[in-house]
């Protein structure tokens, strides 16, 4: 059994694969508490992969993300297995605490503490307006072995004055740092989940 928050399909709105038609699985529970999360995480129910897997099939979508909270929290073994039978692609959201050999197909690492993962496809940093251009160069330094393709990502605030200046901190450090590109979160810029 597996603790979930909710399944749901949508239209992925942040890094690389912005835009993409996907089904979220968002599983409970985290080993951070981050002050600016924006995710519930808590459990709604626990499902078995084959009742998760119900659930994936009723949206004739080809692209999985596993999502959390921190999803490796869990054991996915059985639910990636049976996820190779109905989607090309399955992706992971990580806060890249928890190392994974599993065969996903793109990993994302939003690291916020020490990194154990030892691979990733892109790092998404988020920066608020408060973090120093050091700052942030740290947390990219820390991941660049990982991931090749590094993103900031604006910390979205309940202020939208606060995501304003933190939109602007973000854009004049992608300008200044090189290596790196601007992510926004585009479900929440057009009001999707």
């Amino acid at each position: 059994m597996l603790k979930v928050t909710e399944i749901f399909h949508s239209i992925q709105g942040e890094g690389y694969n912005t835009g993409l038609p996907v089904v979220f699985i968002r599983l409970a529970e985290c080993n951070l508490s981050c002050p600016f999360c924006d995710t519930d995480f808590r459990v709604n129910f626990e499902l078995d992969e084959k009742e998760i897997i119900e659930q994936v099939k009723l949206f004739n979508c080809d692209n999985t993300i596993i999502t959390g909270g921190e999803p490796l929290l869990q054991n996915l073994d059985k639910l990636i297995e049976e996820l190779k039978g109905i989607a090309s692609n399955i992706l992971l959201e990580t806060n890249g605490t928890i190392d994974t050999e599993l065969p996903f197909d793109w990993i994302t690492i939003s690291p916020k503490a020490q990194v154990n993962l030892k691979e990733a496809d892109e790092a998404k940093i988020i920066v608020k307006h408060s973090d120093t251009i050091q700052e942030v160069k740290k947390k990219i330094e820390e991941v660049k072995e990982i991931a090749p393709l590094i993103y900031l990502q604006p910390c979205w605030d309940k202020s939208s004055e606060l995501t304003k200046l933190n939109i602007e901190t973000c854009v004049n450090y992608v300008k200044e740092i090189r290596g790196c590109r601007l992510s926004l979160q585009t479900q929440k810029l057009i009001g999707i989940r």
